[in-house]
């Protein structure tokens, strides 16, 4: 018979599961938020001619005829509505998990259609980084800047229902790449539009120019030394044990970036004569970017805790 987790140990294993399932909360939430406060991308491919006319034709139906239908029209936002909603049920599921990992410290139960709603959760957020694309030129940023979002529900169903005992861990090694991988991407998209190799979102400047009281020329510097330590994280966060000090740093920069960014969402656009309006227009996007610090965040709890690999060594602790 096993003996049970030191208590340390025990605490870190609860840590990290309650960062994974909250991670994954925020991000359904925030997505699902986004539907009642910006554009909804489906009609990006519902109306997109290239992709629909020839499976119409195909059908009898010709173009023209379609996109002039009120009753199609009627029918599409009537889709689209019913994705929002989707979104939603799925999104309060999961943060009715999270709550219960809070609450008692250990696993939710996989009852209440919890593992249905994360399955839905992985195809409703691919379906809308897919139509997101395509209404973005088919800019190659958009799916690595949304990969943790795709990740996040699946890597519930693979390790959120167990502790990551380090036996455990060793078995949940390919989940646990496939999220580095993830938020690697993440932030190589960021980096992608801030170095301006695509066209920089007039967002970001604002919000640094706003959050910064700084000029656009200073903004847009700022932006490129972002992307550039964007991208030397995204490559330290892949180094061998040898090199732990650069992963560690690289995870630590991630976690904090990420929480700034998060902030800069509501920070940047805040209006002290109309509050209620940026907190319902920004707030979803904070929620959205929060998960970009807590996965970095988990992965470092994964790997001991905040406490860095060479001083736990000195103290004769595991690595």
């Amino acid at each position: 018979m096993e003996s049970a987790a030191p208590a340390p140990a025990a605490r870190l294993e609860r840590r990290a599961l309650l960062t994974l399932w909250l991670a994954a909360a925020l991000s359904a939430l925030g997505r699902a938020w986004t539907h009642f406060t910006g554009e909804r991308p489906y009609w990006s491919l519902f109306w997109s001619e290239e992709l629909l006319a020839a499976p119409l034709g195909a059908l009898g139906v010709s173009w023209d005829v379609f996109v002039e239908s009120e009753r199609v029209e009627r029918a599409l936002s009537g889709l689209t509505t019913a994705l929002a909603l989707g979104f939603v049920v799925a999104a309060l599921r999961v943060a009715l998990a999270a709550l219960e990992v809070a609450r008692a410290g250990a696993p939710p139960r996989a009852r209440g259609g919890l593992r249905a709603a994360l399955w839905a959760l992985v195809g409703l957020q691919a379906l809308y980084v897919g139509t997101h694309w395509l209404g973005h030129s088919l800019h190659m940023p958009i799916w690595l800047e949304y990969a943790t979002h795709v990740a996040l529900p699946w890597l519930c169903l693979r390790v959120g229902f167990a502790p990551l005992a380090p036996r455990a861990r060793r078995l949940a090694r390919a989940p646990i790449t496939v999220t580095r991988l993830a938020i690697t991407c993440t932030f190589v998209g960021h980096a992608l539009y801030a170095l301006g190799v695509y066209p920089v979102p007039s967002d970001f400047v604002v919000m640094l120019m706003t959050t910064l009281g700084c000029a656009e020329g200073v903004a847009r510097v700022l932006l490129s030394a972002a992307g550039a330590l964007d991208l030397l994280a995204a490559a330290w966060a892949w180094t061998p044990r040898a090199l732990v000090r650069l992963r560690w740093a690289a995870l630590w920069y991630m976690t904090l970036w990420g929480l700034l960014t998060a902030l800069a969402r509501v920070l940047g656009h805040w209006d002290t004569a109309t509050p209620s309006e940026v907190v319902w227009q920004w707030l979803p996007e904070v929620l959205l970017r929060l998960p970009h610090a807590l996965v970095p965040l988990w992965l470092l709890t994964l790997e001991g805790g905040l406490t860095p690999p060479w001083r736990r060594a000195e103290q004769g602790a595991p690595c």
